[in-house]
């Protein structure tokens, strides 16, 4: 599996295309209501017109969850949903059974452990079939492209239209057009060569399409299909803006007096009768039959005969477009805030900690620092032992407060007791440790801070002994390595321990250590609990 900034991108970047999915379908529903509604009451507006605004539609329905990556969470509502992104082992188990004074070995329940690997392995599942699919998809895109360009190459061209070229074409039924790069074509069955008129018009309809860039657009849509390949919106999209451009085309050549519409009524019912049957239109071309059933071929005709122009109605549209395009905004922006992704970034978490002051210990924000936060915050198991474990702080808090004042430490240290024990003063890790108390003191440092501990009487259970023997205790160290990094590092790790990492790595600096040779990462999960402290509504 990748690592856990790249799992985070992975997710991230998978939220993002599933809010495109979604959005394709909001903006296609919008888009058929527009133009359901146009039918129903008779509202006659230019067909080019509409075609822009599906074009805007489309697009925005890409852009905008493109955007939406970059607000930030705390701008969008409260979510219904989150996206757990973070699958650290550590932030499943309770950490008052894992981290005490000494250096030693976590336990980890082997339940939590198979809820992760599952979750590891559904999104692993899931994107490998996604994967699968696409890269399907993408292969018969691109044999149906290169068939589309080596079918042009073999046509004969018998002239030349500006930068369009025109071939008459053996094996077509219909006039079409097409572009590849570098080339703009129109192709001619050889059958209607013959006849002259069919063969104007078909060469104006189909002249209009390059103009109005639809063959590039069908090349755009293609490719969506085959990113979205599971999604119907995006065939439907295909389908509705295929007809609008027949529309356009349509609309242009009878508003610009170009042809008949008697006569070009009459091509159109012959273009439907040449469609019949298998492939009769190449892909990745459009053509004046692309849509022609029975009732898109009576409403093109009647479209001719009862054509306005528009222009008095042009705050009509204008209202339409802009009501669209907030709508679709709108379910962006409200798909973002259904799922939200509960990791946070450096800088976002760089913010928080630059908002803050006053703390005697530096805070840092590094990866590592990143890692243990989003282990909190990021997965219901880290979070519900932050919650439980602030929810029985105001038990102690006073307490403690009063004693970190007493020793005139860093009002910071009570994230310490917060981290190791989630303020459970029942909780005992396991054996060979046996570490408890608010404070999880192994048995042996208890008795040198002048607690009891035996088969009897175990002092490390009464809150107030046990917190004052930790300022003591962390007071010493403080002392001795003159920083309240290595003092925390050395809570955990033993004193002994991190004056030989010093000597090992000739450093003094706690993150050199920490990367170097830290089995729990002890500082930076205090770091974090630090950070959440002085950020509660991170886990709210």
């Amino acid at each position: 599996m990748p690592n856990m900034p790249a799992l985070n991108d992975i997710l991230s970047g998978l939220r993002t295309y599933l809010e495109i999915a979604f959005l394709l379908g909001v903006s296609f529903t919008l888009f058929r209501a527009l133009d359901f509604g146009m039918n129903k009451f008779a509202i006659e507006l230019p067909r080019k017109w509409l075609l822009n605004l599906g074009y805007c539609l489309l697009f925005s329905s890409i852009l905008f969850p493109m955007g939406a990556r970059f607000i930030p969470n705390e701008a969008l509502l409260r979510p219904s949903a989150q996206v757990w992104s973070s699958t650290d082992r550590k932030a499943s188990e309770s950490y008052a059974l894992i981290t005490s004074v000494t250096s030693k070995p976590s336990a980890e329940p082997r339940s939590n452990l198979e809820g992760v690997v599952l979750q590891k392995r559904l999104v692993t599942l899931f994107i490998s079939a996604l994967m699968i699919g696409l890269l399907i998809a993408l292969t018969r895109l691109a044999k149906e492209f290169l068939f589309l360009r080596r079918f042009l190459r073999s046509q004969h061209k018998i002239r030349k239209l500006g930068s369009v070229s025109i071939l008459a074409c053996s094996g077509v039924k219909v006039p079409f057009s097409a572009w590849i790069p570098g080339k703009n074509v129109i192709g001619l069955p050889i059958d209607i060569l013959g006849n002259p008129e069919l063969l104007s018009i078909a060469i104006k309809h189909e002249m209009q399409h390059h103009r109005q860039w639809d063959t590039r657009w069908v090349h755009v849509i293609g490719m969506l299909k085959a990113f979205y390949f599971w999604n119907p919106a995006v065939y439907l999209w295909g389908q509705i803006l295929s007809q609008f451009q027949e529309f356009a085309c349509d609309e242009a050549l009878i508003r610009d007096q170009k042809v008949s519409p008697q006569v070009y009524g009459r091509c159109l019912v012959q273009a439907a009768k040449w469609a019949v049957g298998p492939r009769a239109i190449l892909v990745g071309t459009t053509s004046m039959a692309a849509s022609t059933s029975g009732r898109l071929l009576k409403r093109r005709i009647n479209m001719m005969f009862n054509y306005q122009t528009g222009s008095s109605q042009r705050w009509l549209f204008i209202l339409v477009g802009v009501g669209t395009l907030v709508i679709t905004g709108s379910a962006a922006f409200a798909s973002r805030s259904v799922i939200q992704d509960r990791a946070m970034t450096l800088t976002q978490v760089q913010a928080l900690v630059n908002a803050t002051s006053g703390q005697m210990i530096p805070i840092t924000v590094n990866e590592l620092v990143l890692a243990k936060l989003n282990r909190f915050i990021g997965t219901p198991e880290g979070r519900k032992f932050v919650k439980e474990g602030m929810a029985r702080m105001p038990i102690y808090q006073a307490m403690i407060e009063r004693k970190i004042k007493e020793y005139d430490m860093p009002s910071e240290l009570i994230a310490t007791a917060l981290y190791e024990s989630g303020f459970e003063n029942s909780a005992v890790s396991p054996p060979p440790y046996r570490a408890a108390g608010i404070w999880q003191f192994v048995p042996q440092t208890a008795r040198n801070y002048g607690l009891v501990v035996n088969d009897k009487r175990d002092e490390r259970l009464n809150p107030e002994m046990e917190t004052d023997a930790a300022m003591r205790y962390l007071t010493k160290l403080n002392g001795e390595f003159q920083d309240w990094r290595l003092a925390l590092k050395a809570y955990n790790e033993g004193e002994r321990r991190v004056e030989t990492l010093i000597k090992t790595y000739n450093t003094r600096d706690p993150w050199v250590l920490e990367r170097a040779n830290s089995k729990e990462s002890y500082l930076s999960g205090v770091m974090a609990m630090m950070i959440i402290l002085k950020n509660p509504t991170l886990i709210e």
